[in-house]
């Protein structure tokens, strides 16, 4: 998973869809999640950085289609992170 830039990290949930990734000070923020079984994919990214599921602090949803929320609440539950 090759860097966007400085920090952000693209990660295909499907072949159609991507979240983002952003590492702060604190922990990521998720940008978008994807459908309901995009968590998997997001939180094997993260380990593959060689990070935890609970270091992702933050998910913002761009907007409420399927394809960017659907996976949300299984995402929260896994890794503990507040929404925006």
């Amino acid at each position: 998973m090759p860097p966007l830039a400085t920090g952000v990290a693209l990660i295909a949930t499907t072949k159609r869809d991507n979240a983002f990734l952003v590492d702060g000070d604190d922990g990521f923020t998720l940008v978008d999640v994807g459908w309901a079984k995009a968590p998997g994919v997001l939180l094997a990214a993260v380990d593959e950085l060689g990070r935890k599921p609970g270091d992702i602090k933050r998910v913002v949803l761009t907007h409420a289609h399927p394809d960017h929320v659907k996976g949300a609440a299984e995402l929260r539950r896994r890794t503990g992170a507040r929404g925006s």
